[in-house]
């Protein structure tokens, strides 16, 4: 786990191989394994140990984020937005920000604007930037565009270096 976080999820990927040697029923092995294919964008690759990491435990909530990551990276929204609902009805204080913009941002590709909004809103006293600027889009689309650019500040408060998108909607 220090590895794919720190960025180098290949390295984690051969020490949790090592670890399946030892203990090949550990649900957590393959779900972390998951986890570095997916930071390492080979998206079949997590599948594979997501699916594996659930076919130990159907319960595993990280292991169903993350096929909810997976899905949203692969453009299938409604696959995202049922996997992240059926999360919310195992343990609905399982999200984290990072769970609340994929969920919304999967409302918002499918021009969910109003529900998009609903769900970057509804994490209260969040720090993540992208909740932020998911807020200031659904704004946008909505037509609130005061908001909207009140939402863009609020993400420019919190991180200065954003990706060009983000600066490309702020200049809309």
């Amino acid at each position: 786990d220090v590895y794919a976080s720190a960025g180098f999820p290949k390295a984690a990927q051969e020490y949790l191989d090592k670890a399946l040697k030892y203990s090949p029923e550990n649900n957590s092995i393959y779900q972390l394994k998951s986890y570095a294919y997916w930071l390492d964008k080979d998206l079949d690759g997590a599948t594979i140990y997501a699916d594996k990491a659930l076919e130990k435990n159907k319960n595993n909530i990280e292991a169903l984020k993350l096929k909810a990551y997976i899905f949203y990276e692969k453009d299938k929204y409604q696959e995202t937005i049922k996997t992240f609902e059926s999360v919310l009805k195992k343990d609905k204080y399982a999200f984290e920000e990072d769970d609340f913009y994929y969920w919304g941002m999967a409302h918002y590709k499918l021009k969910n604007y109003k529900k998009a909004l609903e769900i970057f809103q509804s994490y209260p006293e969040f720090q993540n930037p992208y909740l932020a600027y998911g807020e200031a889009i659904a704004y946008f689309q909505t037509k609130q565009y005061e908001k909207a650019w009140q939402a863009t500040l609020k993400a420019e408060n919190k991180k200065q270096d954003l990706p060009a998108e983000f600066y490309y909607d702020k200049a809309i």
